[in-house]
C-alpha cells in the first residue's frame, strides 16, 4: 500500500529535479519558462500534499512532518482525498487477497 505511494513520491521528485534543470535558457529548448514554472509549481503542490498524507498514514503527527508558516497552510481537503485514495487501493487489494 505505502510502497506504491513512496514510489510515486520518488517519481514526482525526479520530475521536479528534471524541470528545475530545464530552467536555464541553454537547457530549455523549445519550452517556455512559464510552462516549466507552471508544471513545477503543480508538481511541488502535489508532492507536498502526497508526502503529508503518506507520513500521516505511517503514524506521524503533522508537527513531525512540517511546520508551515501561517500564510502557507496545506490544503486539508486535498490531503484527505489522497489518504482516501490510498486506503481504497489498499482495501481493494485486501478484498482480492481474501477471495483467493
Amino acid at each position: 500500500m505505502l510502497r506504491e505511494t513512496k514510489s510515486k513520491l520518488k517519481n514526482i521528485a525526479s520530475e521536479i529535479r528534471t524541470l528545475k534543470n530545464q530552467r536555464p535558457l541553454k537547457n530549455r529548448g523549445a519550452k517556455k519558462l512559464w510552462e516549466i514554472e507552471s508544471n513545477l509549481n503543480q508538481l511541488r503542490y502535489h508532492f507536498r500534499h502526497t508526502h503529508i498524507a503518506y507520513c500521516e498514514l505511517r503514524g506521524r503527527s503533522r508537527d513531525q512532518i512540517e511546520k508551515p508558516s501561517e500564510s502557507n497552510k496545506p490544503n486539508q481537503s486535498y490531503i484527505d482525498k489522497i489518504k482516501k485514495e490510498i486506503l481504497e487501493k489498499y482495501e481493494s487489494k485486501q478484498a482480492v487477497r481474501a477471495c483467493a
